[in-house]
């Protein structure tokens, strides 16, 4: 996937920090940064006082949209004033539409990226995530604590024979061939000819290397540690610049109430995390 338009989104009360790092990765990659920044309203309660409830909320509306309006306009000279190009547009909407308008504008990004402000606001974080993840073709990439690139040197591949984790590889497939070393890693496979075949990864690493991937396979024992954690330890250790996931193994109302690798690594992003489904 050649990477031409970067979609970053932002909370309209949220710092430019989310915005400055997308916009140095998006320049370091020569890509087009394309930005949202997102005011949502709960929708009106409905009863006798309707009318007047309805006025209510039409005058709070009114001020906060203006509000936002101003917001990205500081948030288009804050890019001005650093030097970078792209665009600040500004959402303003109901609180159960954020997942829809977000996923309208992914569909015509290569790549959603998320930073770590936005990943720490719980109330908009999971509507824009799911908004990509599941009503639109394009995977994400979250900034976490250091800044993403769209040309890493080293990256860590989680895999485990899913179909996600097969989409999230192949979204990468240009960054991964591109890479000078890729660490397909498996954290305690199963070698069973019905699930990763009689050497897990050797598979993977076949077709990775047909498309000029440098692969190393690596299996890991999670000794009881999450997956995520292991993933971002190892990429850690070997000093990799992105982890190619993918995400929602098991679907997103378990994963929130039991946890699962995919949510464990929402809240654990030290190096990048690329996901996709």
């Amino acid at each position: 996937m050649s990477i031409k338009t970067v979609l970053n989104v932002v909370g309209v009360d949220h710092t430019g920090a989310d915005l400055i790092a997308a916009a140095e990765m998006a320049r370091q990659s020569g890509a087009h940064l394309s930005a949202v920044v997102i005011s949502s309203v709960p929708t009106p309660t409905v009863g006798d006082h309707a009318a007047q409830s309805y006025s209510t909320y039409s005058y709070i509306w009114e001020e906060e949209d203006a509000r936002l309006k101003s917001r990205a306009v500081e948030l288009r000279s804050l890019l001005s004033s650093r030097g970078y190009g792209g665009d600040v547009q500004p959402i303003f909407c109901l609180m159960g539409n954020v997942e829809v308008e977000v996923a309208e504008r992914a569909a015509y990004a290569d790549i959603v990226a998320i930073g770590r402000e936005l990943a720490t606001d719980s109330d908009v974080f999971k509507y824009v995530l799911d908004g990509t993840l599941f009503k639109s073709p394009s995977p994400v990439i979250l900034l976490g604590q250091g800044h993403g690139s769209l040309a890493p040197k080293k990256v860590v591949v989680a895999w485990n024979a899913s179909v996600e984790a097969g989409v999230a590889v192949r979204q990468a497939l240009e960054l991964l061939s591109r890479a000078d070393q890729v660490h397909v890693v498996l954290v305690d496979p199963t070698a069973r000819p019905q699930a990763m075949g009689e050497e897990p990864g050797a598979d993977i690493a076949t077709f990775l290397s047909r498309h000029g991937a440098k692969v190393t396979v690596e299996v890991l024992a999670g000794c009881g540690v999450d997956p995520a954690l292991v993933l971002q330890r190892h990429a850690r250790d070997v000093g990799a610049d992105l982890i190619v996931m993918g995400a929602y193994g098991h679907t997103r109302m378990r994963e929130r109430i039991f946890g699962g690798t995919t949510q464990t690594m929402l809240g654990h992003v030290e190096t990048p995390v690329m996901m996709a489904r």
